[in-house]
C-alpha cells in the first residue's frame, strides 16, 4: 500500500475481489454480491467526496479579501456605535472584533478536517469501531443471527 498513489482505492479493489471470490465459492448469492458491491461503490463515492474536500483549498484571494473585509468592518464599527454606547464603544468593538476574527480562525482550522491535529475528525477511532462491529457480525453464525433477530422481535 505504501507505493500506491491512492491506498484506499486499492483496498476497495481488494474488497471487491474478495467479494467476487466469495461469490465464486458459493458463499454469497447474487443478491448479496450485488448489494455488497453497491455498498462498496457508495464507499468509493464518499471517498471521492472526502478527497475533494481535502484537496480543494480555500482560494488565496478569498482568504485575503475576507481578512481585509473583517479589518475594515472592525475599524469602522466604533464610528457607527459611539453615539449610542459612549464609553462602552471600545469594549463592545473589541468583543465584536474578537468574535468575528475567532469565527474566521475557526473557518481556517476546519478547512481541512482530515489528519491528526486536535480539531480533526477522529477517523482512526471511527474506523476501529466499524472494524469491531464488522468482526462481531462475521463471528455470528446464521443460527445466532436468527435467535438474535427473534429476540429483538419478541
Amino acid at each position: 500500500l505504501k507505493i500506491m498513489n491512492n491506498p484506499p482505492i486499492e483496498v476497495a479493489f481488494w474488497i471487491g475481489d474478495y467479494l467476487q471470490e466469495q461469490y465464486n465459492r458459493n458463499c454469497l448469492n447474487s443478491y448479496q454480491l450485488t448489494s455488497m458491491q453497491e455498498l462498496l461503490n457508495n464507499l468509493v463515492d464518499n471517498l471521492g467526496a472526502c478527497e475533494r474536500i481535502l484537496k480543494t483549498p480555500m482560494p488565496l484571494a478569498y482568504a485575503i479579501h475576507l481578512k481585509q473585509l473583517l479589518i475594515l468592518y472592525c475599524f469602522l464599527l466604533p464610528f457607527q456605535i459611539v453615539d449610542s454606547l459612549g464609553w462602552w464603544t471600545g469594549l463592545i468593538s473589541a468583543l465584536v472584533g474578537f468574535t468575528v476574527f475567532g469565527i474566521e480562525a475557526i473557518g481556517l482550522e476546519i478547512e481541512n478536517p482530515f489528519g491528526y491535529d486536535a480539531n480533526d475528525l477522529p477517523l482512526d477511532a471511527i474506523c476501529e469501531t466499524m472494524k469491531r462491529n464488522i468482526d462481531d457480525l462475521i463471528t455470528l453464525t446464521p443460527n445466532a443471527r436468527e435467535r438474535k433477530d427473534n429476540s429483538i422481535i419478541n
